[in-house]
This record gives C-alpha cells, structure tokens and sequence, in this order.
C-alpha cells in the first residue's frame, strides 16, 4: 500500500478558506442586486435634504411651514427670536435641544445623534428641521417596526454571514470526519485483534501516510503472531511427546509390578 495521489490538509484547508471567501462575494454580489431591487421602496440617504433644499424658498417664505413641504422623516419648530417654541411636531424635549444647538452655532448642518439638524430666518421666527441622513423606507409602517433601512441591511447580510460560515463549516468537518473514519476503523479492528481487514486508503495524504503506517504495524504484528502461535503450538506437541515418553515406560513398569 503506497500513499496516493491525495491533497495534503494544508491544501484542504486553504481550498475551504477560498471557496468561502468566494461563497461571501457572491453573497455581497447578490446582496448588491437585492438592494437595487429594493431601493425602489427606499428614500435615498439625502432625499430629506434634497427636498428641504428643493423646497428652501417655501420654507422661507410661506406663511406656514407645514409637512407638505418635508419629508415624512423630517421633524421641524418655528421659534421666535427669544426662543419661544410656536409651532411644529417636535416632541418635548426636543424643543429644547435643538433650539441649544442653534443658539450655541450648531444649527445649519449640525449632527445631533443620528440625525441632522438646519435652520432658516422666516418673517416671523427661526425654523429649526430635523432630518436623518440615511436610508428609510417609504412605508410609514416598516419605518415604525423596522430599524432604518442600512442597519436592517447591515444586520441581514451578517445573519447570512454567519449562516454561511457555520453551513460551510460544518461540510468542511464532515470532510474531515469521513476521511478520519477510515483511520479509526482501522484502529478499532487491531484494538479487537482482528488483523485480516483492509486498511483502506484516503483523500489527504497526512491521513493516508498513517494510514500506510498502521499496514505496516498490521503486518507485523500479523507476522509476530503468527510466529508466537507456531512457538507455542511446537511447545504444546513437544510437551504431549515428552508426556506419552514418560507414559510408555510408566505403563511397561505398572504392567511388570503386578
């Protein structure tokens, strides 16, 4: 038995690495294409600042900022020039914070958390918006039950990641394990002193190298054996000559006694 024309583990291994890897970009691949598709039902990450942009003269001038003129992800307040809050939909505690940032010359594309924050000097008072600068759904409802439409993504593509890791993983040890088999049968059969099998052979050469080395032991062993079996069968004749030499003479001296 010589050792085939098998792969050595180090070859194995790194074809597992690069098929994952290629198993990964074609999950980007395909996520990519995913997000185009879906994008139709995405408010790209500067639509709500596009729109305040489009939408300046109006916000400045009409006697009324109302929504029609945001998007549905933007939050707004006119404030007096003392700070007093008129009108608008931000919540409580928002009144006050972003009228801070405007005061301390934070206010026209100022960070605030996730979101954003802008001004502009109408007739009567400052308008004060609050818009994200990401991606959101155009449905109100995944909005509302959804994260944003980026960390959803994000959270997909690691959740397919690590799917595809622990699926990819799993066929490697199957691999691994079924060319193992072979080497623990074997094991198992000299454990039980059955040496009349055959060792087999397998697909890695570190594996079939032990494998052409338990052959060997097998042989060996076999031929040991073999010898120690005749040894002890040569004594067992001998003792059974040399008992029925004792026993003739024996008999001829009983028979001559009586």
């Amino acid at each position: 038995m010589g050792i085939g024309k098998g792969k050595k583990l180090r070859t194995t291994f790194i074809e597992y690495v690069i098929s994952l890897g290629v198993l990964i970009i074609a999950l980007i691949l395909a996520d990519y294409l995913l997000f185009i598709v879906a994008s139709i039902g995405v408010y790209p990450a500067n639509y709500s600042e596009k729109m305040i942009q489009k939408n300046f003269d109006d916000l400045k001038n009409s006697p009324k900022v109302t929504m029609d003129l945001l998007t549905p992800m933007c939050n707004f307040g006119v404030y007096s020039e003392d700070g007093q809050f008129l009108y608008g939909n931000f919540s409580t505690g928002d009144k006050k914070i972003n009228w801070d940032n405007y005061i301390n010359g934070r206010g026209r594309g100022t960070r605030k958390l996730s979101n954003y924050i802008t001004s502009i000097h109408r007739t009567e008072g400052i308008l004060i918006i609050s818009y994200p600068l990401r991606m959101e759904y155009k449905s109100e409802t995944l909005r509302r039950v959804l994260p944003n439409a980026e960390l959803t993504m994000v959270v997909i593509f690691f959740i397919q990641l690590i799917i595809i890791i622990i699926l990819w993983s799993n066929r490697f040890s199957k691999k691994i394990n079924s060319e193992l088999k072979t080497l623990l049968s074997a094991t198992e059969k000299i454990k039980e002193q059955d040496l009349d099998f055959h060792v087999g052979r397998s697909n890695i050469n570190e594996i079939d190298a032990v494998l052409q080395g338990i052959d060997n032991m097998k042989g060996s062993l076999k031929i040991a054996l073999e010898k120690q079996w005749s040894v002890e069968q040569q004594k067992r004749e001998q003792i059974s000559a040399l008992a029925h030499d004792i026993k003739t003479p024996l008999t001829i001296v009983k028979g001559n006694a009586g």
